[in-house]
């Protein structure tokens, strides 16, 4: 390594690290912000177990509910100060992967010197939190039996351009921090072979050098630079650890320490300079061009072959004495040189013909091949060309018009030919497979149900199946479907985002973190909803009427059903739900055993159950996609807005005493305890039986109920509802809900695809 090419860390704060932007600083900074935020996006972090916010919560935490294989973390803790990894736990004692004994009074002293800021830059007052403790992959098992080996990128502008391999051992404690004598390898930017081995200040002899390659490496590079696309960072270091089941984001870091040029021998700021000069972007090409600009075998061939292409500049391709220019495109995946078939037509180029291409830096007799998918008036040069020269991205004086194709920010790099039948049916099954309503009940909730009717005062203590292996199979097949950046693609994308979220609830079933979790997906009620819903409550007017049997429901319900000819619905009666009705999407219809209803509130469910939930699905089942049926991504809250709108337009009475209970109920069982939510709820007018179920509809997914917290759905009625009430009052109509399970946000965007059925069922009233 050149000292000029050294990046020094004055350099490195000057130039590289954007101190204006305060608000990116902090998200690196925050540990949890990054986990919540990124992990909604697609990228795979920790499970997380517990977060511990104040003395309170320390006082409260349950040591012996943790389990064995945990990390504790300061929030905003650097270069891995503050952090105890565990492997296992008896009763209260834990043990550490370098096999230190630590008691809970031990471990409560190091989570005080968290909150106090022990281990926070600055000193300031943090966080502490526990997370999963992630199992190595196994061939990095073999290189670091103790503690978790994690890979370092070093991102800039979007590309990739250094990386190491850090290796804990029994000197650094099992962390991988070189500070603290851990073993680092320097990585082949692209391929992830070890090229180097570093410890302690210098560089060492191994055995693994030029002969081990990082599993899942190609993935983490891939990980990296979509984490650089989604959050717009500058310049961050970016810590991936790798499972048996792939990458697994640990950390961002806003000022990544400059040692890894050290391990690499090589210098940050010669290829920060290359960066600096590049226009394309896309994590593609991020990856595309870093790969001819910093992998080993193009530097060495670059060393020895001193000519250059300017990728700005046009070439000239002269055949038969015929010649027009081209922009100059290119592409490290491809062997030969391929030209756009405008310019093969213009000139009548045969198939595999010789053609001369010049340009100021050079001129080459060339063998063409032929490629669909070149933007037109281009020439894409591949390895073939490119080992012999130097590629530069510096600007020509003179400005160029660039092709439409790269005006319109398509990819010319890679252009995914995308089958959205094989995405939606793809989707379609992970949406099956979920399950999460099954997922969140109570293993044992009969039993506790029943300590807490002997004793009011009792708080439920729920256990759970773990579904860690589900979840992580699931995420790897959501990974792996490919959209593009077309209408649909973003449907579908947005889709992906959304059960990634839910694979991150199902996770944390069991834990109270499940609340940041879910609130992404419905986010929690605000205190402005909960007065509105008070008031909404406090609005209704008893309506007289008669009480229907379970054999009077069902018969009124197959009437409603014969009526709408849909003949293939079934109604079924079940045992045990929380709920008196509900519907599938496998043409079913449940009615509690033992159910009773009044004949207004029976209405008030058809129009809610039927009018809505089966036509939608009924409508879904006609559309080109399976989605449609399913549910796009945000479609809930339009789907049960939509209900409860039509529970009062179809029947006639402005009530809305139901939905407004289930936002009062959920605002108030985040709140509290599960006892002291049910008092309060039996104190404001609920029933005993009415308040149990629905404290029990938020606390579900928690573990010890006697923390506040839970999850979100209940208050998606009347916020829903208000959203459906507010497009129709602007002119909206009615019918364009009905052609499935949609998202009332994405309305302008299904009618731009044009593949869409209008909606065959409807409430007869909308017909009219």
């Amino acid at each position: 390594m050149q000292p000029k090419d050294y990046l020094g860390m004055n350099l490195r704060n000057l130039k590289y690290i954007d101190t204006d932007n305060k608000k990116a600083i902090d998200f690196t900074n925050s540990k949890l912000k990054t986990k919540f935020f990124l992990s909604a996006r697609q990228i795979r972090v920790p499970r997380l177990h517990r977060i511990i916010k104040s003395h309170k919560d320390l006082q409260r935490l349950d040591f012996a509910s943790l389990p064995g294989n945990t990390v504790l973390k300061p929030n905003k803790g650097s270069q891995g100060r503050g952090i105890i990894p565990f492997k296992k736990r008896q009763g209260t004692i834990f043990t550490t992967v370098s096999n230190r004994v630590y008691d809970d009074q031990f471990i409560s002293k190091h989570i005080l010197d968290i909150l106090d800021g022990k281990y926070s830059m600055g000193f300031l007052p943090d966080l502490a939190f526990f997370e999963e403790k992630i199992e190595s992959h196994k061939d990095l098992k073999d290189l670091a039996p103790i503690g978790l080996p994690d890979i370092r990128i070093i991102i800039y502008k979007g590309f990739p351009v250094l990386s190491m391999l850090r290796l804990p051992t029994e000197e650094s404690k099992g962390k991988a921090n070189l500070n603290s004598g851990a073993i680092a390898m320097g990585l082949d930017l692209i391929s992830g072979k070890v090229i180097s081995s570093y410890q302690n200040g210098k560089l060492i002899k191994s055995k693994y050098i030029n002969s081990f390659q990082v599993p899942y490496y190609k993935e983490s590079l891939e990980m990296g630079v979509k984490i650089a696309d989604i959050t717009k960072l500058n310049f961050f270091g970016c810590d991936i650890a790798v499972s048996k089941n792939g990458p697994v984001l640990i950390e961002l870091n806003s000022r990544p320490g400059l040692k890894i040029q050290f391990v690499n021998n090589i210098g940050l700021k010669k290829r920060l300079e290359k960066i600096d000069d590049l226009k394309y972007k896309g994590q593609k090409q991020a990856i595309s061009l870093a790969h001819h600009l910093f992998s080993s075998s193009s530097l060495e061939k670059n060393t020895q072959n001193p000519k250059t292409i300017n990728i700005n500049n046009k070439a000239t391709i002269l055949y038969k004495n015929k010649k027009i220019q081209a922009q100059i495109l290119i592409r490290t995946d491809k062997n030969s040189t391929y030209l756009s078939k405008d310019i093969q037509a213009e000139l009548n180029i045969k198939k595999d013909s010789k053609i001369k291409v010049k340009t100021n830096q050079f001129s080459e007799i060339i063998k063409l091949k032929t490629l669909d998918d070149i933007p037109p008036q281009s020439i894409v040069l591949g390895k073939k060309i490119l080992s012999e020269y130097n590629v530069s991205f510096n600007n020509p004086s003179k400005k160029i018009q660039l092709p439409k194709a790269i005006a319109n920010k398509q990819n010319i790099f890679y252009k995914p030919q995308i089958n959205y039948g094989q995405v939606d049916y793809q989707i379609y099954q992970i949406c099956q497979s979920l399950k999460l309503v099954e997922k969140l009940k109570p293993i044992n909730l009969k039993q506790e149900l029943k300590k807490f009717a002997k004793d009011p005062s009792y708080n439920p203590q729920f256990r759970y199946d773990s579904f860690d292996e589900f979840v992580y199979n699931k995420q790897n097949a959501l990974l792996n479907i490919k959209c593009d950046d077309s209408a649909l693609g973003q449907i579908y994308e947005e889709k992906k985002t959304e059960l990634f979220n839910l694979l991150n609830i199902i996770q944390n079933i069991g834990s109270p973190e499940i609340l940041h979790y879910f609130s992404k997906y419905i986010p929690a009620p605000s205190y402005h909803e909960y007065k509105y819903a008070k008031k909404l409550r406090a609005l209704r007017t008893p309506i007289k009427s008669k009480n229907l049997n379970t054999k009077e429901i069902k018969k009124i319900i197959q009437k409603t059903l014969d009526e709408y000819k849909l003949n293939d619905w079934k109604i079924q009666e079940k045992k045990t739900m929380l709920g008196k009705f509900s519907v599938n999407k496998q043409d079913k219809i449940f009615i509690k055993q033992g159910t009773s209803v009044s004949e207004f509130r029976l209405k008030q469910i058809i129009a809610h159950e039927i009018m809505t939930h089966v036509f939608t699905t009924e409508n879904g089942k006609k559309q080109p996609y399976l989605l449609f049926q399913d549910g796009m991504a945000n479609y809930i809250q339009t789907q049960e807005g939509l209900a409860i709108y039509n529970e009062y337009a179809l029947v006639g009475q402005q009530d809305r005493y139901f939905s407004a209970g289930n936002m009062i109920s959920s605002y108030i069982s985040l709140e509290k305890s599960f006892s002291s939510a049910v008092a309060e709820l039996i104190k404001i007018g609920f029933t005993k039986t009415s308040a149990i179920k629905h404290v029990l509809k938020t606390k579900r997914g928690l573990s010890d109920t006697s923390k506040p917290g839970g999850i979100t759905k209940q208050c998606i009625y009347t916020r829903g509802a208000l959203k459906v009430e507010k497009f129709i009052k602007n002119g909206g109509d009615i019918k364009d809900l009905y052609v499935g399970k949609i998202d009332i946000d994405k309305l302008e965007v299904l009618k731009k695809l044009k593949c869409l059925n209008k909606a065959k069922h409807m409430p007869k009233q909308y017909l009219s």
